[in-house]
């Protein structure tokens, strides 16, 4: 990867400024985000993160927050293991045109990762419990994802809509 750029971040809503980025917003929501984001193309997170840290995840990613039109973003590989997602029905991250939020802590939301091709690999948090339905729909770049052993709610349909996936993992807690 060209640039692997480690961050930490203390309280929910921190992740932009921690890259050094600005969120615009429209009508309370994550529209554009300005700064260097689409230079990152490996990127690990630790620390807490809600709905607006997720907006900013997916415009690195390659569609927006708004209504996941396409970005420049070229994030390829994210590595939220030792992040945790926390619930947020303040901040949606808008995953397929429509208002979606973290809904519960612990929970990788519905449409979370909708139409992010840029991305090829993904290390959900050890924390994640639970995987909404449609969470990496026509996310067509998507090749790897890996889980901790917490995680054991998914919709049925999870496996059978993606497409190109090679690999699927398992990790065990430290």
């Amino acid at each position: 990867y060209r640039i692997n750029k480690k961050v930490r971040v203390d309280a929910p809503g921190q992740l932009a400024s921690a890259l050094g980025l600005t969120l615009i917003k429209e009508n309370d929501k994550v529209r554009y985000i300005q700064g260097p984001y689409a230079k990152y193309d490996s990127l690990t997170v630790v620390g807490p993160l809600n709905g607006e840290d997720v907006a900013v995840l997916r415009h690195m990613m390659g569609a927006d927050a708004y209504d996941s039109d396409f970005t420049d973003g070229q994030l390829r590989y994210l590595n939220l293991w030792d992040a945790t997602l926390t619930q947020d029905n303040a901040n949606s991250y808008n995953g397929y045109g429509v208002d979606e939020y973290l809904e519960q802590d612990n929970w990788v939301g519905e449409y979370m990762f909708h139409n992010c091709n840029a991305l090829e690999s993904v290390v959900l948090p050890r924390t994640v419990t639970e995987i909404g339905e449609n969470a990496f729909q026509e996310a067509f770049g998507l090749k790897r994802i890996a889980v901790g052993r917490n995680t054991t709610r998914y919709t049925r349909d999870l496996l059978q809509k993606l497409t190109g996936i090679e690999e699927v993992g398992l990790l065990a807690q430290r």
